[in-house]
């Protein structure tokens, strides 16, 4: 897959004021803009002589930006103004932009003209080559000091000290999935016990082997009621019959290879059924251990439109299980249909005698999603893909937060902690 990319030595995000969309550059590459008014702050106020929120509203139409809601794709399109991972997403079509753009307390509007550049980026993951994840590494590459899974501090607040805990991907493979929670849990464990915010924003996912076995530290429902991970099924065709019955052991489908499928994916061929019957993917044993640790103070999980795949399980499973959800965006991104490279599928085929399906011509390769998931618990049967997960309490960027470090956001949520409303688990 390839690892090349394209992009601007800065970064927009947007805040709101009065209700009104403001387009701010919140990261410039150092020492690009020297001796000129350009820099981090300024507001941008048009894109090659597009008003700026016309031209995110168009950005992206000729490309693939993949699976997700509208409030995803509105978030994927801004990042393509100034980056663009080709594992995904064609170069752009001019050779530089021209930044219309105001300096903080003034209204003359200047223009500077940015080249795009190209470069290998050798921290892109071929494990996870989703457009978001693309872009998360173009900005780790270029802006992040520190290039961690994880992040965990207390911080300090006008209502208390609080910890916060930020889990930026789950880009680890399979056989590290365990030692990533256990990683997590001991981050938990060092943080203040009186309330605990989660941000999983702009995270990609990776691995759900990762992310699931979390709940039941964090879950207000659990021990009360034992977790459930979330619920993956099939349609109902003769291949993914077959799939199932190939990987009928071993662990790629589930815990139980792809036997929990085969009788369902039968039966609804013989009645006309679309979908299969549902199970997990995450071993439920895996989320009930016996003398887990448990977090016993509130919990806030933050998202955005950008939280996908094993994050937006995450963030399901947790409201599944009684917890809140702060966000950003309406809902995060839809995209929890779980996905597999065509070569895998060529692999998992390759002893079958009437495989359709053949390697591609010069290492070419494509990602498809061959299961959709259901939710659990206080939301059963419903979607995740396409509906993602709503938010339980809304929140909208400010300023401050953009330019220093969520200071407002911080403090919201570390006031839902302290207010007495958030539910938790039972000592």
């Amino acid at each position: 897959m390839s690892k090349w990319i394209a992009w601007l030595p800065f970064t927009v995000e947007v805040c709101y004021e009065a209700n009104h969309p403001v387009y701010l550059v919140t990261k410039v590459a150092k020492d690009w803009f020297a001796g000129t008014a350009f820099r981090k702050g300024v507001e941008v106020a048009a894109w090659n002589g597009v008003p700026i929120e016309r031209a995110v509203e168009v950005a992206g139409d000729q490309n693939p930006l993949g699976a997700g809601n509208r409030a995803s794709q509105l978030a994927l399109r801004l990042l393509t103004l100034t980056a663009r991972p080709f594992v995904v997403l064609p170069p752009p079509d001019e050779e530089w932009v021209i930044v219309g753009y105001r300096i903080p307390g003034s209204r003359t509007l200047h223009e500077i003209r940015v080249s795009w550049m190209v470069s290998r980026c050798q921290d892109s993951s071929d494990r996870i080559s989703s457009s978001a994840a693309g872009f998360q590494n173009i900005r780790k590459l270029l802006f992040a000091s520190q290039k961690k899974n994880v992040l965990a501090k207390p911080i300090e607040t006008k209502y208390g000290t609080f910890g916060y805990l930020r889990i930026f991907n789950y880009e680890v493979i399979e056989s590290e999935s365990g030692d990533f929670v256990k990683q997590v849990i001991s981050k938990i464990k060092g943080l203040p016990k009186d309330g605990l915010i989660i941000d999983i924003r702009a995270n990609p996912g990776g691995r759900t082997h990762a992310s699931e076995p979390l709940l039941p530290v964090i879950s207000p429902d659990y021990p009360r009621r034992p977790v459930e991970p979330q619920r993956l099924y099939f349609r109902n065709t003769p291949l993914a019959l077959k799939l199932c019955q190939i990987l009928r052991n071993g662990q790629i489908l589930g815990p139980q290879g792809g036997r929990p499928w085969i009788e369902s994916i039968e039966r609804g061929l013989q009645t006309g059924a679309e979908y299969s019957a549902g199970f997990p993917f995450t071993d439920p044993k895996a989320c009930n251990l016996k003398d887990q640790f448990r977090y016993l103070g509130p919990v806030i999980m933050v998202t955005d439109a950008l939280t996908r795949s094993a994050a937006e399980f995450l963030a399901a499973g947790f409201q599944d299980h009684g917890g809140m959800v702060l966000g950003i965006d309406l809902t995060t991104a839809g995209a929890g249909g779980q996905v597999k490279t065509h070569s895998d599928f060529v692999s998992y085929f390759h002893k079958a005698a009437d495989s359709p399906l053949k390697s591609l011509p010069h290492k070419a390769e494509f990602r498809l999603p061959f299961r959709r998931s259901q939710r659990v618990g206080l939301r059963s049967g419903a979607e995740i893909e396409d509906f993602g997960v709503k938010r339980n309490y809304e929140y909208r960027m400010t300023r401050t937060d953009l330019l220093k470090d969520n200071r407002d956001l911080l403090e919201h949520a570390a006031g839902l902690l302290a207010s007495g409303k958030l539910p938790v688990q039972q000592a």
